[in-house]
């Protein structure tokens, strides 16, 4: 079946989550953001409300990389067109409530300029990425992957990683029971294959049937 999922900052490993610095890559400053698919684009956060009268925004981060978000960071957002633009963070202020900063983009002083960017995503460039560490995988590259028993008999395809939630899970599509949900732990998942574009199972997939 078709599999669409955005590409995310966020890296996942049964029971954690993961926390590193991801590099910059300067090349990318050059290039040109209006030629690239929607594929080379990795969801970094979402501009949720105004802050104050003078052009400051809240966002809501979807990343791992605090470096995201420093003063002077290259971001780009989606307009309307489909296309996407280059902006830079001015000042950036730290909320207690983790997962949110509030923000000055470079070039917005006022409100009325703000309230354009109410609910825009930030994105960078899919080369800017990190490679996750050993064993932990963004939710887009489980998207697609072959779900086998532990035998090796193919069972079903991995339709998402639902992670915006205390207990993460795998969704399999599979033939013979159509939709089953796998929380996101050691204990189920026996191995996850980049390479191979594979996950075993520790036991098999009826144990997870509701019902």
């Amino acid at each position: 079946m078709p599999v669409n999922v955005s590409a995310h900052d966020k890296s996942f490993a049964a029971l954690s989550a993961a926390n590193h610095a991801a590099p910059a890559d300067p090349g990318m400053a050059g290039s040109s953001p209006a030629s690239r698919s929607d594929a080379d684009w990795v969801l970094v956060g979402r501009i949720s409300k105004t802050v104050g009268l003078q052009g400051m925004m809240r966002i809501i981060l979807y990343s791992d990389y605090p470096d995201r978000y420093v003063p002077g960071a290259c971001l780009f957002v989606r307009d309307a067109d489909g296309g996407f633009r280059r902006i830079n963070l001015g000042d950036v202020r730290e909320q207690a409530y983790p997962g949110r900063i509030d923000a000055f983009l470079e070039g917005v002083s006022t409100l009325e300029d703000a309230r354009a960017y109410h609910g825009k995503e930030l994105y960078i460039p899919m080369a800017e990425r990190a490679r996750p560490r050993n064993g932990e995988f963004y939710p887009d590259e489980l998207a697609g992957m072959t779900v086998q028993f532990p035998a090796g008999t193919t069972v079903g395809t991995v339709v998402r990683l639902e992670n915006e939630v205390p207990s993460p899970y795998l969704v399999i599509s599979s033939e013979s029971h159509g939709e089953v949900m796998i929380p996101f732990r050691k204990v189920f998942i026996r191995t996850i294959s980049r390479a191979d574009r594979v996950v075993q199972l520790c036991e098999p997939l009826e144990k997870h049937v509701l019902g």
